[in-house]
């Protein structure tokens, strides 16, 4: 996360200036971006789209965008278990997804 607090931070929390509310300057490590999964979500489309950093900013690496993109989505994955992991209530059932009333006309 080095690289948020180098490239970032200037314009997303330094001396108080938060642009598209963003505040990274409290993030330190990946365990303080475990706590914000959203935020991180925010990172990878800004990051993934190429949206940042912008364009009167000097360009990150393509390596280095690819890099710090991949990173985020570790934490994010790590912040948020997939619904498998999750424990189901007892007595829950999944959605009926398809009921069989949809007719192709052919049969």
């Amino acid at each position: 996360m080095r690289r948020l607090q180098q490239r970032c931070v200037k314009c997303h929390g330094k001396d108080g200036r938060v642009e598209g509310k963003v505040r990274l300057v409290e993030l330190r490590s990946a365990d303080d971006l475990m706590t914000q999964p959203a935020l991180v979500r925010k990172l990878i489309e800004a990051f993934d789209t190429r949206v940042m950093p912008p364009e009167e900013e000097p360009a990150l690496d393509e390596s280095v965008r690819a890099g710090l993109v991949e990173r985020l989505r570790k934490v994010l994955h790590a912040a948020v278990p997939s619904r498998t992991e999750l424990p189901r209530r007892i007595g829950s059932r999944p959605p009926k997804l398809y009921d069989g009333s949809l007719s192709t006309g052919s049969r």
